[in-house]
């Protein structure tokens, strides 16, 4: 850094015109302004240098620096995205790009009914997409109606990176209530596609 300083003073007294090899060119004062220019500058390389030691000794998060510093910001991005890739590898070494399968396990919603009343009894329509129709159970009340049973749902998406495979399960449990007039001794149930459709008819009145 001396040296810098150094050669910039020689060359603008070459600018100047001024000759440092020729002792009439200057008189006592000038000699004493180049001494107080040349106590400037040493001055200056001083505080230069001080704050070139300051910032190599900053930590690395220190924003500034980063030229001086060896430290480089996005080397240390590239490290740390190489350590979660690590981290999403499978036991086996299988990359993230690769084709995976993972089961989820959320809670099961209650499936659809509807309740219709017609001129002779009750039709209740209930959805059983996505359900073990074996594990459906009706259990029939004094004025109500109960259903339960499991479900068991997978699914599977895709992107150019993975294909997902999820599966979700859970139970149900569902109480309908009937009208007064439900003869649910007569109950008939019948499975059309996805749709269990349970027929109740109306008891008889008596006249």
């Amino acid at each position: 850094m001396k040296k810098i300083i150094v050669c910039i003073f020689v060359c603008s007294c070459f600018l100047l015109g001024i000759s440092l090899f020729n002792p009439s060119v200057f008189a006592q004062e000038d000699i004493q302004s180049l001494k107080r220019q040349v106590e400037i500058l040493n001055k200056k390389v001083a505080e230069l240098e001080a704050e070139k030691s300051r910032k190599s000794l900053a930590p690395p998060n220190n924003l500034q620096g980063f030229e001086e510093n060896s430290w480089d910001p996005f080397a240390e991005m590239d490290r740390l995205q190489e350590q979660m890739n690590q981290m999403f590898q499978d036991p086996f070494g299988a990359q993230l790009h690769r084709d995976q399968s993972m089961i989820q396990h959320h809670e099961f919603q209650e499936p659809d009914f509807n309740l219709e009343e017609t001129d002779v009894g009750y039709l209740i329509k209930f959805n059983t997409a996505g359900l073990d129709r074996k594990k459906i159970d009706i259990q029939i009340n004094e004025n109500s109606l109960t259903l339960s049973g499991e479900s068991s749902r997978e699914t599977e998406e895709s992107n150019p990176q993975a294909v997902m495979r999820s599966r979700s399960f859970g139970k149900f449990l569902k109480t309908i209530p009937l009208p007064v007039d439900a003869d649910i001794q007569k109950l008939k149930t019948e499975q059309k596609g996805e749709v269990l459709e349970i027929t109740i008819p109306k008891k008889k009145i008596n006249s």
